[in-house]
């Protein structure tokens, strides 16, 4: 039961408020000649831009070794449509450039949400390290404001060393229990599409220390304004201002880089004490 003053506090900083979808973009000729990107949380409007990514000749040329595997229609379809898609865009013609999915993963449709999966992650922006930034948005929203039962978790094929390692620097677990990671399997292969179902993945999952992990990486680049290039150092403005609208703040953010994963203790104040 939450005490009066904690609901005021959610009532007056908007706390687990569901983010607005962006409209669907105009495509404008030439418009990808500049490039700023926005970070957003997905919407019906959103169907027609994040499908694009998926086009078979924008797929193959992004993901070669179909690395990313499909997904039955319905559960695409319903992820985007439920905000369990984060993406970033480009402001200036709105075509999405890299995202990540969210999937609920039950033992049947009426059952309870027993695990979160982070998947389908694209982009199309090497070097600049934007997976890093949506699967960090979209595992900090999918935590706060529809944790599941027990576990978040990822599953990479082994041979997909960029997603192996981008999982990794997020501080992401490999999960080593054969009985959890042969149930994940049978559940999460579910809502794959029948050419991609049972191939051999490396299952991870999100800890207390990867939360940690993951809000600095946002508040980083918060804080810079840019994604820069490791190769070249060119640089591309980034604005990550829709995580508020997941109810997270900078002050909750700041908590959770420290190493404050109560969500309780979160969702009551903002300087939580120290974690023991």
């Amino acid at each position: 039961m939450a005490f009066p003053f904690i609901k005021s506090l959610k009532k007056l900083f908007g706390f687990n408020a569901q983010p607005d979808p962006e409209p669907t973009p105009v495509e404008e000729p030439c418009s990808e000649d500049r490039i700023s990107l926005k970070l957003a949380f997905s919407g019906a409007a959103d169907r027609q831009r994040i499908g694009k990514l998926f086009e078979p000749e924008t797929k193959t040329k992004i993901d070669p070794h179909n690395f990313v595997v499909k997904r039955e229609k319905d559960v695409f379809e319903y992820a985007i449509d439920r905000s369990h898609v984060a993406f970033l865009f480009n402001t200036h013609s709105g075509a999405v450039k890299t995202l990540s999915f969210a999937y609920d993963v039950r033992k049947d449709k009426r059952s309870s949400h027993l695990h979160t999966e982070i998947g389908t992650s694209l982009a199309s922006l090497g070097g600049y390290k934007t997976a890093q930034i949506v699967i960090a948005a979209l595992t900090l929203n999918e935590w706060w404001n529809t944790p599941p039962q027990r576990k978040i978790v990822t599953e990479i094929l082994p041979e997909n060393v960029p997603s192996l390692n981008a999982y990794k620097k997020l501080g992401w677990a490999e999960i080593d229990c054969p009985d959890l990671t042969h149930e994940l399997h049978v559940l999460c292969n579910e809502s794959i599409a029948p050419e991609d179902k049972g191939r051999q993945t490396v299952w991870f999952e999100a800890n207390e220390k990867t939360l940690q992990k993951m809000a600095q990486v946002i508040l980083e680049h918060m804080d810079k304004g840019y994604v820069e290039n490791k190769h070249t150092g060119d640089r591309i403005p980034v604005d990550l201002s829709a995580m508020f609208a997941t109810g997270l703040t900078k002050e909750h953010l700041k908590a959770i880089a420290r190493g404050h994963t109560n969500r309780r203790l979160l969702e009551m104040t903002y300087d939580p004490p120290e974690p023991k």
